[in-house]
């Protein structure tokens, strides 16, 4: 079928498809649904502050973030508790 020949060909046989899908894709783009790039970066770059509680610049440089401080915890060490106790074998 059609679908399966190459652009030279459909350019050929089918030049009026090409256009109408031509026409189709301008009337998308056109429409509400779609916006441009710029766009949809501020509004990602909004919800961005929204969310985050900050002002975002763009192409800031990215941020260094060190790692959490491990928490100190009271249990004892490893080292200074009793070995397990030997467990019993069920299969023997």
């Amino acid at each position: 079928g059609h679908l399966a020949w190459d652009m030279t060909r459909l350019h050929r046989e089918l030049p009026e498809v090409l256009e109408e899908v031509d026409r189709l894709k301008e009337r998308n783009f056109r429409s509400e649904l779609f916006q441009a790039p710029e766009a949809i970066e501020a509004e990602m770059r909004l919800r961005l502050e929204r969310v985050l509680g900050l002002s975002i610049a763009p192409h800031a440089p990215a941020l260094e973030l060190s790692s959490p401080p491990v928490p100190e915890f009271s249990s004892p060490r490893p080292e200074s508790l009793p070995p397990p106790a030997p467990k019993s074998n069920p299969f023997l």
